[in-house]
């Protein structure tokens, strides 16, 4: 079995890759994506309830506050990272232990530390600042600010692209991106 992580700043088309891979017929898992399914957990929200009480509305996980002060507070981003993300990971390393498939992959955000990838190959994928800017806000829950200062933060730590296995630069259309992955699985 052949794992691979991709990795890139947000609005860099990570999820547009994530669909060209799925509609080739690989299996990819979204690391934002097993996040909202913890967070659906019961037992996930009794537990941040006592260590998250500001996360938790109406008893359920608000992702949206949860946005808002990771991107505003060091801290706290830090705190939730260390309580969900070996929640992700050991969910991922479930997926890898039960799979027939040859090839798996995950994707990931840019994450100040993430155990989980370096133990495979990984894909980063890369578009221009201003590019991703007009991908972000184009998104129902973001704004210019906050898309600015998420940016700046995954820029502030982000060295996945130097340390990457593969690139792919997608300044452009679907289609060529498209093209780009098809040329990255023939490397694979």
């Amino acid at each position: 079995m052949k794992i691979y992580t991709i990795t890139g700043p947000i609005g860099s088309g990570k999820t547009e890759v994530q669909k060209i891979l799925s509609n080739l017929g690989y299996e990819c898992y979204c690391a934002d994506a097993m996040v909202q399914k913890i967070y659906s957990r019961k037992e996930i929200i009794s537990e941040m309830n006592k260590t998250f009480p500001e996360y938790i509305s109406n008893n359920s996980i608000d992702s949206k506050t949860i946005r808002d002060h990771i991107f505003k507070d060091s801290k706290k981003r830090i705190e939730l990272e260390k309580y969900i993300q070996p929640k992700v990971f050991k969910e991922f390393n479930n997926i890898i232990r039960d799979s027939k498939s040859e090839i798996i992959f995950f994707i990931f955000p840019i994450i100040k530390k993430n155990n989980f990838s370096e133990k495979y190959k990984s894909i980063y994928i890369e578009a221009d600042e201003e590019i991703r800017l007009q991908r972000i806000v184009k998104r129902e829950t973001y704004n210019m600010q906050l898309s600015k200062k998420i940016v700046k933060l995954q820029n502030s730590f982000d060295n996945n692209k130097d340390n990457s296995d593969y690139y792919i630069k997608n300044n452009d259309s679907v289609l060529k991106l498209e093209k780009s992955i098809e040329e990255l699985i023939k490397k694979l």
